[in-house]
């Protein structure tokens, strides 16, 4: 099964890790996820799925991260659609 994160992007669920949501990082772990989000865009692997629109949920899969505009919560609820 595939879920849409937005830009007519639709990832595979069984290689979702997890999600994050960009909001609620706290201070402390800014400075390392902004260090992952640099190292992840060095090397190829990060993918703004909507350039235009702001970020509000990071998807880490087992290939690539995802900046996607759709809340941590509504990604959730996608993931929780296709389990049962």
């Amino acid at each position: 099964m595939y879920i849409d994160v937005g830009g007519n992007i639709c990832i595979a669920i069984r290689t979702i890790v997890a999600v994050f949501d960009l909001d609620s990082i706290t201070a402390s772990a800014k400075n390392k996820t902004g260090d992952f989000l640099h190292l992840a865009a060095e090397n190829a692997r990060l993918i703004t799925v909507e350039a235009e629109s702001l970020p509000q949920s990071l998807i880490l899969t087992t290939q690539t991260a995802y900046l996607s505009p759709y809340s941590s919560k509504k990604i959730r609820e996608r993931l929780l659609r296709w389990r049962y």
